[in-house]
């Protein structure tokens, strides 16, 4: 049995660990908080992912459209506690499904954040992380 990889996707696997690496250890001025979704485009088009999460047996599905050039942070986007498998399927054709994990604790909620970013060549990252 022969195992084929690409260059795109040793891309994209460093792309999402560089990025998991450098967010989680160097921090920034703003780390989202748990259960935050951040969404960037970084390529001269806009683009529109929709991003499923099921918890516990229920599944909300919700579409973004992303500017060219433009990210956001939505706070709160998973607000309860348990592993949640996000699926996010982006208009180029990428699909691509992640757990997120979220606890809750007597300060309120911990455990993941998560984001997704289109490239600059219009590929799909996405990554979950704890940030401090």
């Amino acid at each position: 049995m022969s195992l084929e990889i690409s260059r795109r996707s040793v891309f994209s696997l460093l792309g999402a660990t560089a990025t998991v690496f450098v967010s989680g250890c160097f921090g920034s001025a703003y780390d989202p908080p748990p259960g935050s979704l951040t969404l960037s485009n970084h390529h001269d088009q806009s683009h529109t992912v929709t991003v499923t999460v099921t918890t516990d047996g229920e599944t909300r599905s919700e579409e973004f459209t992303i500017r060219a050039g433009k990210s956001r942070t939505i706070e709160g986007y998973i607000s309860q506690a348990g592993t949640h498998t996000v699926v996010i399927e982006a208009d180029t054709g990428d699909t691509h499904e992640m757990e997120v994990e979220t606890t809750i604790r007597a300060n309120g909620l911990a455990g993941q954040a998560f984001s997704v970013s289109v490239m600059e060549d219009g590929d799909l990252i996405t990554s979950a992380g704890i940030y401090d």
